[in-house]
């Protein structure tokens, strides 16, 4: 720890935020199958070039793990858990410096209590799951996976790391049932999967129309659709609108107020004429 210290003191922020570079210092090392290697990122500011640190984070990753920590408005929030999903950590928003210690302390508690690792499902070859990157199961935290499958699935076998000896079990569906929404949950995670396809140098093209095909069979938002709101309710009473006649039918009360204007016009002309005649 005090060698540790004496490096960070040594550092010397010049401006601007060299994310490659620390990533090449920390990642990279020989292997180690006694322990757990956790890899914590912590920047207050912008990240860029994001392709090419995913694609560095993917090859150089190898067993560690990452968790990001973003402090402040500036971070890349997109980035941040990207590249924690890749090294299947966590990622950690502190909004303000008044909350750094209760949540570091959080994430130094769920880093001690590290108990599955390596998780894969063995017996899902016709299912389509995602996240399709499993990340490490710790404790107090649940890990969600969306399935699609052809067939009713009744069990799903996993295998997986325990205190670094083998470890399988298989788990009974039970309760299951039709329920609305499900699907939409489903397509949502498979698109976030597809996008992350575009940063290991994948072809785009074909990922984008998967996206779209995707979004269109469930209605949902992506970075290939979007959704346009039709109101076919009348808003001008029926008699109003015949009377207009030709006028523009804009959205604002100018037509009401022009055939005031007429009418206010001619009873002002009528009380002039009775005047004048009297």
């Amino acid at each position: 720890m005090q060698n540790a210290k004496r490096f960070v003191r040594s550092l010397q922020a010049n401006g601007g935020t060299e994310i490659l570079s620390a990533l090449q210092r920390a990642l990279p090392h020989i292997q180690d199958t006694e322990r757990l290697r956790q890899v914590v990122f912590i920047t207050d500011g912008a990240v860029g070039n994001e392709s090419e640190l995913f694609q560095f984070i993917e090859q150089h990753l190898q067993q560690s793990r990452l968790f990001t920590i973003g402090i402040g408005s500036a971070p890349n929030s997109f980035f941040m858990s990207e590249a924690a999903m890749m090294g299947k950590g966590t990622y950690t928003f502190i909004g303000n410096v008044a909350q750094v210690k209760q949540k570091m302390q959080n994430l130094f508690a769920k880093l001690t209590q590290p108990v599955l690792s390596d998780l894969q499902l063995l017996n899902a070859q016709d299912a389509k799951f995602y996240p399709s990157n499993i990340p490490d199961l710790y404790h107090g935290e649940p890990i969600i996976l969306s399935y699609r499958a052809n067939t009713i699935i009744d069990s799903l076998t996993i295998s997986g790391a325990l205190k670094n000896s083998p470890w399988k079990q298989t788990l009974v569906l039970q309760g299951g049932a039709k329920t609305n929404g499900l699907n939409v949950l489903w397509a949502r995670e498979k698109i976030t999967q597809l996008e992350r396809y575009k940063h290991k140098s994948r072809d785009i093209q074909q990922t984008n129309r998967d996206i779209l095909t995707t979004a269109l069979e469930h209605h949902i938002v992506s970075s290939m659709t979007s959704l346009i709101a039709i109101d076919n309710q009348i808003i001008r009473p029926q008699a109003l609108a015949k009377r207009a006649g030709t006028l523009p039918q804009t959205s604002t009360t100018a037509t009401l107020r022009l055939l005031l204007s007429v009418i206010i016009g001619l009873f002002s002309l009528t009380c002039w004429l009775v005047r004048k005649r009297g």
